[in-house]
């Protein structure tokens, strides 16, 4: 005796094969992820971003609600470390972090206390506060990129008078120089 299965009990039989195949790529690429304890900031902190220089050391960034500051950890020596920041304000916070070559590195993001951008620069194995030059009473940071070592880009707005802003680092830190970007066209 033959027996002949139905095209629809096939297409039951391909769609359960392709579901466990599904599954398992699932599981095995969710696999290669661990979840890392980071260091204790605060009781809320939240990180933002992470940026690798060279293949054994990193930073991540974020903000620390409970101090009113940003965070910094460095990963190196397969661990990873909370870095007290320079002294800003009493309120601000980062943005991002950007880092021209393996040794020199540059943090961005925002001092609420003095409504003005926030630049913070590592280089010697530490991070200094770098005062920004003035754009008006009212602006914030909110991109920093680095098409060489020695010149820098960074951009944000001028909340005080409705516009953009950028400044440019030319390699000295006396160096930086505002633009203004007008809204339109």
């Amino acid at each position: 005796m033959t027996r002949t299965i139905s095209s629809r009990t096939k297409g039951r039989a391909i769609l359960f094969i392709l579901s466990v195949i599904l599954l398992i790529s699932v599981s095995l690429a969710s696999a290669d992820w661990n979840s890392i304890s980071p260091p204790t900031i605060s009781g809320n902190w939240s990180l933002n971003g992470v940026i690798f220089p060279s293949a054994t050391e990193g930073w991540a960034f974020g903000n620390d609600v409970i101090n009113q500051r940003g965070v910094l950890l460095h990963y190196i020596g397969g661990a990873w470390n909370n870095v007290t920041p320079p002294a800003v304000s009493n309120h601000w916070w980062l943005q991002g972090v950007v880092f021209p070559s393996a040794t020199e590195g540059w943090a961005f993001g925002n001092d609420v206390t003095n409504h003005r951008g926030v630049l913070l620069h590592y280089i010697s194995g530490a991070w200094n506060n770098v005062t920004p030059p003035a754009v008006s009473r009212n602006w914030w940071l909110q991109g920093v990129v680095f098409p060489s070592t020695t010149e820098g880009w960074a951009v944000g707005n001028d909340l005080k008078n409705h516009r953009g802003s950028l400044l440019h680092y030319t390699g000295k830190l006396n160096s930086v120089s505002v633009s203004t970007l007008t809204k339109g066209k």
